[in-house]
């Protein structure tokens, strides 16, 4: 069970299974252009090009990574 391996993390896990594979997908798209070191215009352009069929939930994903981010930063 993952909360046996990842006690700490077991809200995260949880608020992550709870959402579709297409939102996981652009969200993992979004952190990893991030990660990359591009800023919120030029990810959005990116998701506008490489997935226009998730670009109407940008707003929503960047709105949860946010959340996600203020929620879960203390457990790293």
């Amino acid at each position: 069970m993952v909360s046996a391996v990842f006690p700490e993390k077991t809200d995260l896990i949880r608020e992550l299974n709870e959402q579709e594979p297409s939102f996981l997908e652009l969200i993992s798209t979004i952190i990893y252009l991030m990660e990359m070191g591009y800023n919120r215009e030029e990810i959005q352009e990116k998701i506008r090009n490489l997935k226009p069929h998730l670009f109407d939930r940008y707003d929503e994903a960047m709105n949860f990574i946010e959340k996600l981010e203020r929620k879960y930063k203390k457990i790293g």
